[in-house]
């Protein structure tokens, strides 16, 4: 899932902190892949020899991981990757797609946090409060560098920039969506992308869009009626 998703998830957790650590993952991930922070970090992480750690962090770590395995082991997840990796071939005969389900799962996540922006463009204020309410990064750099095990020299500029920049608020234009799925797959090496830019993909964009909106909320239905994480 991606950011807006998480944060839809939780929507009503007023928590800044836990929030925050259910998007870092993510925010890692773009701050430096080698950096990554996984669920084996938090496992393995001594929270007894870092107590200034917040819990509140921790469990939206937690919280994040928990969320990611509930979403992708879904059947409906499954359908959907398969939907778009069946039908983008038909759609696009003429251009060699490869990473298909990759691609699926790439333009699933992000037409939901569209559709979801779209449906309620104030969630975008809520989702940056956050970032505003957590004080400052500093501490967040110390405590997302001890789980990740790494010196995150750096993350503070980062978290800064993610802040002011709010990019987030572009997710609600197809350009910049196509743009995210080209950045995504350069770093994983598809060197054929051309597709991207053509009319029929952004005519496929906007088709199965229409027909997510319909179908998107089952995903935080079980999610929310999932077993396994306490909030306490």
């Amino acid at each position: 899932m991606n950011f807006i998703s998480h944060f839809y998830a939780d929507r009503g957790v007023q928590d800044a902190l836990f929030i925050v650590g259910t998007v870092t993952p993510d925010l890692m991930s773009i701050y430096n892949a080698k950096y990554r922070v996984k669920n084996s970090h938090l496992n393995k992480f001594d929270r007894l020899a870092h107590p200034e750690v917040p819990r509140s962090f921790l469990k939206g770590l937690e919280r994040h991981f928990f969320v990611d395995r509930i979403f992708h082991d879904s059947d409906n997840f499954r359908r959907e990757t398969e939907r778009i990796s069946q039908e983008l071939p038909l759609r696009l005969p003429q251009y060699d797609i490869q990473r298909k389900f990759f691609i699926g799962h790439l333009l699933l996540e992000l037409l939901m946090d569209k559709i979801i922006i779209d449906q309620d463009p104030r969630i975008l204020e809520e989702f940056y409060g956050h970032f505003a309410d957590a004080g400052q990064y500093a501490p967040l750099q110390q405590f997302t560098g001890l789980v990740a095990g790494h010196t995150l020299g750096t993350y503070v500029s980062f978290l800064r920039k993610f802040y002011e920049n709010k990019y987030l608020y572009k997710y609600q234009e197809y350009a910049h969506l196509i743009w995210v799925l080209g950045q995504l797959l350069r770093r994983v090496r598809v060197e054929s992308r051309d597709f991207l830019h053509a009319p029929a993909f952004l005519d496929y964009m906007k088709e199965y869009e229409t027909g997510l909106v319909d179908r998107f909320e089952i995903f935080f239905t079980e999610i929310h009626n999932a077993e396994g994480f306490s909030f306490d």
